[in-house]
């Protein structure tokens, strides 16, 4: 297992008959930078965010 993989991935929907899954940080930073720029707030800003600062080792 990468260091950079989820004990477990997570699964989200994002259509009617689509779901991803999300199994590390590079896909969680590709889930957030393919999110509706109409729809990015506080909470999208600061998740990806996160995710950057532990993709670059400053946050477990």
């Amino acid at each position: 297992m990468n260091a950079e993989d989820f004990s477990s991935s997570i699964f989200v929907k994002r259509a009617t008959y689509i779901v991803q899954e999300i199994a590390g940080l590079a896909d969680a930073i590709d889930f957030l930078n393919d999110w509706p720029e109409e729809q990015r707030d506080l909470m999208h800003q600061t998740a990806l965010r996160a995710c950057y600062d532990a993709d670059d080792g400053h946050n477990p």
